[in-house]
């Protein structure tokens, strides 16, 4: 798993944003567990849609959030990607 890595939330999946409460919520049905997230982690998961890699995805990311660099955001989610997986909640497209 790296920044060229493609993802996606696996089929049994559910994401839902509260807006109110600055809280994002993964709700895996196949095992009823629940993933509790931030805007952050919002804005990159969301975009995870099995066409683009992490890479391009933290770059566009920064066209509208400039202050924080490449590095600072992969390594802030690398961790969360790599639990979203080992927890079936995202899959390795490629």
């Amino acid at each position: 798993m790296n920044k060229f890595t493609v993802f996606k939330l696996t089929p049994n999946v559910l994401k839902r944003m509260e807006y109110c409460l600055d809280r994002f919520y993964l709700l895996n049905f196949n095992n009823d567990e629940i993933w509790v997230g931030n805007t952050a982690a919002y804005l990159i998961i969301s975009q995870m849609d099995g066409v683009k890699n992490l890479e391009e995805i933290i770059n566009d990311l920064k066209k509208e959030f400039c202050d924080y660099t490449f590095e600072q955001i992969y390594g802030s989610m690398i961790k969360i990607i790599q639990e979203l997986v080992e927890k079936n909640f995202l899959m390795i497209i490629s």
